[in-house]
């Protein structure tokens, strides 16, 4: 008997399960807890968060990474702008948003983009830890609304010559 196996094979019956026509006479129990998936945004060195949106009936996307010195980074796949800069009050403002929204609460949820519809991605870094969540256009709960509006303000809204809202 290997690892893979199961250790008591009167739990199971002759030949495996019937699988719409496979047989499935093992299975692999070294995956009992998988690990959570990483986050899809991944938050540079230096970075207090990185946000994205991403949808809509002619599909775009564009993303910003705000940096604790108050760089910001804001782009497309396809064109990065030039940096812009933050105050140490605009900063600070978006920090307390980040903590307002009670980000932690909200860490792994991913709620599925409406068709035709934007979702909003958004690592941030709390204190040493970091917090990962998406949210979508009609499922954004209220206390994290005033985050998502103000990172939206730091989008680019122009790239590849043509304008999306």
């Amino acid at each position: 008997m290997t690892d893979h196996e199961p250790h008591n094979r009167a739990e199971f019956p002759a030949g495996g399960f019937n699988l719409g026509g496979a047989a499935a006479d093992g299975f692999d129990s070294s995956l009992q807890h998988p690990a959570p998936p990483p986050p899809s945004l991944i938050l540079p060195r230096g970075a207090l968060l990185i946000f994205a949106k991403s949808g809509g009936v002619r599909f775009t996307s564009r993303h910003c990474i705000v940096y604790r010195n108050g760089r910001v980074e804001r782009g497309s796949l396809a064109h990065m702008h030039r940096p812009t800069y933050l105050s140490a009050a605009e900063i600070r403002r978006l920090r307390r948003l980040v903590l307002r929204s009670r980000l932690a609460l909200w860490a792994g949820y991913r709620a599925p983009a409406p068709r035709d519809g934007y979702s909003y991605e958004l690592t941030a870094r709390y204190g040493s830890n970091l917090r990962s969540a998406t949210f979508a256009d009609g499922a954004i709960p209220a206390i994290v609304a005033p985050l998502i509006r103000n990172l939206q303000l730091l989008l680019p809204e122009r790239y590849n010559g043509e304008h999306h809202a």
